[in-house]
């Protein structure tokens, strides 16, 4: 099913704040797509499926094994990894912490695909998405292209 994927972040059961950002974050975007946002537990509870839905998830997808109950980046990279694989969303988000950009690092090596950290704004109303994401502490944007291929590319920097 395509969809835009969010990463939950918790720590054994305690929902991240900047997860219901990053679900606040994925629900334009997946309104331009035209596909609805889903939520990706690793070992989470009843109350996280809720929440979610609370933030916009339309479902969440809990996978659960003995490896996954404390937060891990590999055995979390590699167990979404799967869930990408075989579920083929439009596009994966994450918190932009560092549990999140680690668990995403993990993803993209395993499938080789790209990651941007640090997005700022994604519009994908057209073929090539517009990505802007912030460096340096925040003091510069950087512009990237993406086609549906997800092929990146950069374009100049500018003063926040």
């Amino acid at each position: 099913m395509s969809s835009v994927l969010v990463i939950v972040e918790h720590d054994r059961g305690e929902l991240a704040s900047a997860t219901l950002e990053a679900l606040s974050a994925a629900r334009p975007l997946a309104a331009q797509l035209g596909v609805p946002v889903v939520a990706a537990v690793c070992a989470g509870t009843g109350a996280i499926a809720a929440t979610c839905a609370e933030y916009g998830a339309s479902e969440t997808v809990t996978l659960n094994h003995a490896m996954l109950s404390d937060f891990g980046p590999e055995a979390w990279g590699e167990a979404l990894a799967q869930l990408v694989t075989s579920s083929q969303p439009v596009a994966a988000l994450a918190c932009g912490t560092d549990r999140g950009n680690e668990v995403m690092a993990h993803i993209a090596a395993i499938i080789d695909a790209p990651m941007v950290a640090n997005c700022q704004s994604i519009d994908a109303s057209a073929s090539t998405w517009n990505i802007t994401r912030v460096q340096w502490g925040w003091i510069t944007a950087r512009r990237l292209h993406a086609d549906r291929n997800h092929q990146v590319g950069h374009r100049r920097s500018s003063r926040l």
